[in-house]
């Protein structure tokens, strides 16, 4: 099977395990998660961080918005383009709006920022491994962001998020340096 059809029919296994959560687990489990990462040395010593809206399943990161911004940290939030990501700075939830693929992104008027810019990045995903490979929904906008960027790149995701095999990577495709679940965190 080639490589792009692999990866698709993972990204369909992913989705739907990921579809069929009950919301009264995703909430908690989100809550476990944000937990986690809230109390991680790198997010503490951030001045300033990437986050991104959850959708579709995804691990809730509202709370971790409330806090960064509670703790005076500075938080981008990406503004999908043609082909790319463009992080822009957000003060509120309120300055989230659904965009492309009905993703809540900024407007694009605020400060916009490279991703080498900031002090910590944190990442979605459909499926992770224990090497820190991750697939995303196939456009590679992360990929191409994250390309020579050495701040710590932070995964969420769910445990059944998580394969036991290794996943199929190309060239392109950046590791995460560390996968925050539910059950606690993985250091790569």
């Amino acid at each position: 099977m080639a490589l792009s059809a692999l990866k698709k029919n993972l990204r369909e296994e992913y989705l739907l395990k990921r579809s069929l959560m009950p919301l009264y687990d995703a909430v908690k489990f989100s809550q476990l998660i944000e937990d986690y990462l809230l109390s991680l040395p790198e997010f503490l010593s951030a001045g300033s961080v990437a986050l991104y809206a959850g959708v579709q399943g995804e691990v809730l990161t509202d709370r971790i918005l409330l806090a960064a911004l509670t703790q005076g940290k500075e938080v981008y939030y990406p503004k999908s383009d043609v082909d790319s990501l463009h992080f822009y700075k957000v003060e509120a939830k309120g300055d989230l709006s659904p965009g492309r693929y009905s993703i809540p992104e900024p407007s694009g008027e605020g400060r916009r920022v490279e991703l080498k810019e900031l002090d910590l990045i944190i990442v979605p995903g459909i499926a992770f491994d224990r090497t820190g490979s991750r697939l995303g929904f196939g456009k590679g906008y992360y990929d191409k962001e994250l390309t020579g960027v050495s701040s710590p790149k932070i995964a969420l995701a769910f445990h059944m998020q998580v394969t036991r095999d290794v996943l199929p990577v190309e060239k392109h495709d950046v590791r995460m340096d560390i996968l925050i679940t539910e059950r606690g965190v993985e250091r790569f």
